[in-house]
């Protein structure tokens, strides 16, 4: 009789805590290596993003790819958090989850950027997403 092992190491991606604007819906989009950026910030050991009222943040950490184990939270004007939680992890149409993160690259005035971005809406609206197409205005203004 023969016995095989496998082992399989999936690679995580830095924690990350992402502050939203509360009652902000839409396109959250996180621009990485960008000579303007948002310094690096951590909240303990987890990157922290603070995510401007247009939804575009410029950073200069650099992405991280892998399992993603992030938080993410609206905050009000008194820096109240309140958590907001993937679509999979809600139940009601009407509750904001966050949507269909993903990673790509995006070409602005000769420049490639690294990118990642993801939805922040009510359940409901899920159905109606097909794909992002990262036309921000605000991301074409960089």
């Amino acid at each position: 009789m023969t016995l095989l092992l496998f082992s399989c190491k999936q690679e995580v991606s830095d924690p990350a805590i992402y502050l939203i604007p509360d009652g902000y819906i839409g396109e959250v989009v996180v621009v990485y290596n960008h000579p303007n950026g948002q310094e690096e910030m951590y909240e303990g050991e987890k990157r922290l993003y603070v995510i401007p009222k247009t939804g575009v943040l410029k950073t200069k950490f650099t992405p991280t790819y892998g399992l993603i184990y992030d938080q993410y939270f609206y905050v009000d004007a008194s820096q109240n958090k309140k958590e907001i939680f993937q679509e999979h992890k809600v139940e009601d149409a009407d509750d904001i989850c966050i949507y269909n993160g993903m990673t790509g690259k995006k070409k602005i005035e000769n420049e490639t950027y690294n990118i990642s971005a993801f939805m922040v809406c009510k359940k409901d609206a899920i159905k109606h997403f097909n794909e992002f197409k990262f036309e921000s205005k605000e991301l074409n203004k960089l």
